[in-house]
C-alpha cells in the first residue's frame, strides 16, 4: 500500500499470502448438511414432528448438497456473475460414514459445480451409496483433488 504524504510517496510493508485454489466447505444448519432430496423441499434429517420436512436417506436416493469454495470450474465462470449453465469442478468425491474397514464409503457425484442462477454457490448432486451403517447422524464430507471439506451429517436409514 502506498501513502502520498505531501508529494512524497511512501510504500508500506509488503507481505505475501498463499491462497489455496480449493477450500471446500459444505453448508450446514445445526450440524446437519444443507442438502435436499431432488424435490428441493425435504431434507435428509431424522424424522421430526413436522418441524422440518424430511426423513432419513436410503441407498439409491439422490441428494443435493450445497457449499462454497470448491474452486475453478470448467468452463470457467465469471466472478460476480450468476452461473448460466452447468460448470463442473473436477476430481470431486463424497465420502459417507464409516465402512467395515473404518473408512468412509465413497461416491462420485453426478454433478459438482456452481448452482445455475446463483453467484458463488456450489452444489454436489450425489447418489447415496450402499454399505452405510444406518444412523441419525452419518458424517459426510467432500474431497476435491485430495482437499477435504468440513464434515456435516445426514440421517440414513
Amino acid at each position: 500500500m502506498d501513502r502520498n504524504d505531501s508529494g512524497t510517496v511512501q510504500t508500506g510493508n509488503t507481505i505475501s499470502v498463499q491462497v489455496q485454489s480449493t477450500a471446500p466447505a459444505l453448508l450446514s444448519y445445526d450440524g446437519y448438511a444443507l442438502a435436499t432430496f431432488t424435490d428441493y423441499v425435504s431434507f435428509p434429517v431424522p424424522t421430526t414432528d413436522n418441524l422440518i420436512p424430511g426423513h432419513p436417506a436410503a441407498a439409491g436416493d439422490i441428494l443435493i448438497f450445497y457449499g462454497l469454495g470448491f474452486g475453478q470450474t470448467s468452463p470457467a465462470a465469471t466472478e460476480g456473475i450468476a452461473a448460466e449453465g452447468l460448470t463442473n469442478v473436477p476430481n470431486a468425491v463424497m465420502v459417507f460414514g464409516q465402512g467395515a474397514a473404518g473408512t468412509g464409503v465413497s461416491a462420485t457425484p453426478s454433478y459438482c459445480g456452481l448452482t445455475p442462477g446463483s453467484v458463488g454457490l456450489y452444489q454436489v448432486n450425489v447418489t447415496v451409496p450402499g454399505g452405510i451403517q444406518p444412523s441419525p447422524s452419518v458424517p459426510v464430507f467432500l474431497s476435491i483433488g485430495g482437499v477435504a471439506s468440513n464434515p456435516v451429517t445426514i440421517a440414513v436409514q
